[in-house]
């Protein structure tokens, strides 16, 4: 971590197929990829020291990065070919709102708060892991789903007033969006 001294990081946790792993994210000033440069890119560093999150790679940059792109994968010539799309100037954000959400397993409409990052606009507001989301703005959060909500929660500036149901109680909290990074 000598390398980020002074950047301003967020530590995230992520879960898959895989497991768990612990990662910290960063912004940096650029990438190049090909003859490509990428302006201001967020990259995760990998903090597991175990599993498939080890090893010597010193960042992933992952979907985010490859969205951003049409790529065609040759494999007569053994080669892959970029070519930017409508996505590749859009600015690189993360979560801005301190929410790790997830579904249930057996009802992907019912949104949950897994994690709450400290000092997030989420803790700050008093949401709580295990609260479920009930209302964004006065609407389901079945009607956006997780995807849609994920990405609302990237929009530096926006508000949301939210009703979760924390047990057996309904309590409302308003979420202002911030930068983190």
């Amino acid at each position: 971590m000598a390398a980020l001294s002074g950047a301003s990081t967020v530590e995230a946790v992520s879960e898959g197929t895989g497991g768990q792993t612990r990662f910290t994210e960063v912004r940096i000033s650029s990438l190049r990829l090909g003859g490509y440069t990428i302006n201001s890119p967020i990259i995760s560093i990998s903090q597991d020291k175990e599993g498939i999150g080890a090893g010597d790679q010193p960042g992933i940059i992952g979907t985010e990065l490859l969205r951003r792109f049409t790529l065609v994968l040759d494999y007569q010539a053994q080669r892959m070919l970029l070519k930017p799309n409508n996505y590749f100037s859009e600015p690189f954000e993360i979560d801005m709102s301190g929410l790790d959400l997830t579904t249930k397993v057996d009802d992907f409409k019912v949104i949950q708060v897994k994690n709450v990052r400290s000092h997030s606009p989420a803790d700050e507001a008093g949401l709580r892991e295990g609260d479920v989301i009930v209302t964004v703005s006065g609407r389901p959060a079945a009607v956006f789903g997780l995807d849609k909500l994920t990405k609302m929660f990237r929009q530096e500036g926006k508000e949301y007033l939210l009703r979760v149901k924390r047990g057996e109680t309904v309590v409302t909290a308003r979420l202002k969006m911030r930068r983190s990074l």
